[in-house]
């Protein structure tokens, strides 16, 4: 056991070490020229005559703001050559940008991978937009690919106000939500090795028409690991395999520690392992829904501080619409997953399976904006981080806590079986 403790301290300084490391790189100075080589990994987000790109420029995320229409897409190698403008968010966050730059693609690129997930991205796109109304169509392909195409600000409003944010962006909540709701239902089904198998092919399919961005990637590794300890009844070896995973990523990309599609995944993950075995345990048919209710809340429980400390306001009714509208989230990634494996082959047939999600999507908007226009919402302005730090610290005692009470009377009564059969 002090071998053990040994080695995770050891680890921990590693850890740190690695990221104080990393600390002294400094974001780019305002105004600063520059000029690098990036692969484009994220879709453009249009905005009126524009569209925006996020890509990386030594180790540091950049935002590429270009005349829409400019050709570029998921996947191509671009030269970029420009001024940079550096701003504080009011979060303290500072966001690096550059506005027109002078940008070439690179003809002789070999990565033939990215460019037919690029292919593949834009010809769902078309099959979608095919298929269903604007709207709709733009958020089967977020929650198929897990990223935010735009929407009205009305619909950006709702989304926020209602805490379903995770559903359309690269945050890897998704990924962890849906990996809890399949594992109870496909356990349901088949045997626990069939069930665990079945969730991790999904989660990895799900990263893979995601485009692998590194948000996902992550979530999908953690999840992964994660429900395996779970679904073997092996809860410390799950929180040791958690704890390596993060450590390896911190070790390999030093700022992962800092993105939140990293924190929230990680967070949700933990809660759902920490939180999720302190409810009763389910039965029959009406447990579905309960565990959808406890998957949900263990993951809102503990990303809830994560959300508040960047976004600074959280729906009061998130919870609420989470358990109401989730449950879509699993039929829906099957119904376009589908459409967009068929739509490669035959658009038409793509296109008559992607309508089936229609009415899904329609359920979809219609709480959000139902609830999105009564929901109030919690505005904190700003979120000191050791009150963070110490939330998760409460959150952790209170878990142990709990678990020992829980197994107190069953300590208790197996003692008092032992005295009555030796009485």
């Amino acid at each position: 056991m002090k071998i053990v403790l040994i080695c995770y301290f050891l680890t921990a300084i590693v850890v740190v070490a690695r990221i104080a490391q990393s600390a002294f790189v400094q974001p780019f100075s305002d105004g600063k020229e520059l000029s690098f080589t990036t692969r484009i990994l994220s879709s453009a987000v249009i905005s009126g005559k524009t569209e925006r790109f996020s890509v990386m420029a030594e180790g540091r995320k950049l935002s590429l703001t270009l005349p829409r229409f400019s050709g570029y897409g998921y996947g191509d190698l671009i030269s970029v050559s420009g001024k940079v403008n550096t701003s504080v968010l009011d979060d303290k966050r500072v966001v690096s940008s550059m506005y027109f730059p002078i940008i070439k693609k690179i003809s002789n690129d070999t990565g033939v991978i990215f460019w037919v997930a690029g292919w593949i991205r834009s010809r769902v796109d078309v099959v979608f937009s095919h298929a269903l109304p604007h709207d709709q169509a733009k958020l089967l392909m977020g929650i198929v690919f897990g990223i935010n195409p735009g929407f009205d600000k009305s619909d950006q409003d709702a989304f926020v106000k209602t805490g379903v944010m995770h559903v359309i962006a690269a945050s890897g909540m998704n990924v962890t939500l849906l990996a809890g709701f399949l594992m109870p239902l496909f356990g349901r089904v088949m045997r626990r090795q069939f069930a665990l198998a079945f969730t991790i092919l999904a989660i990895g399919g799900y990263a893979v028409l995601s485009g692998l961005s590194a948000s996902i990637v992550r979530a999908a590794i953690m999840s992964s690991v994660g429900f395996v300890g779970m679904m073997l009844g092996r809860q410390k070896t799950a929180f040791v395999a958690m704890y390596l995973t993060g450590c390896i990523m911190i070790l390999i990309t030093p700022s992962v520690i800092f993105d939140i599609g990293f924190q929230l995944s990680f967070a949700a993950t933990l809660g759902i392992l920490l939180l999720k075995p302190l409810f009763p345990e389910p039965k029959r048919l009406k447990g579905i829904l309960f565990d959808d209710f406890t998957t949900t809340f263990s993951a809102q429980i503990t990303t809830m501080p994560i959300l508040l400390y960047y976004f600074h306001t959280l729906g009061v009714l998130s919870l609420l619409v989470n358990v109401l509208v989730l449950w879509i989230v699993p039929p829906v990634m099957i119904i376009g997953s589908m459409a967009a494996i068929i739509g490669l082959v035959s658009s038409w047939l793509g296109i008559l399976i992607a309508v089936l999600a229609m009415p899904f999507l329609l359920y979809f908007f219609t709480i959000i904006r139902f609830f999105g226009s009564l929901s109030p919402v919690v505005t904190i302005s700003t979120l000191p981080l050791s009150l963070v730090i110490g939330y998760y610290f409460l959150i952790f005692f209170l878990t142990l806590l709990m678990l020992r009470l829980k197994a107190y009377p069953k300590k208790n009564s197996v003692a008092m079986g032992v005295s009555s059969e030796s009485a």
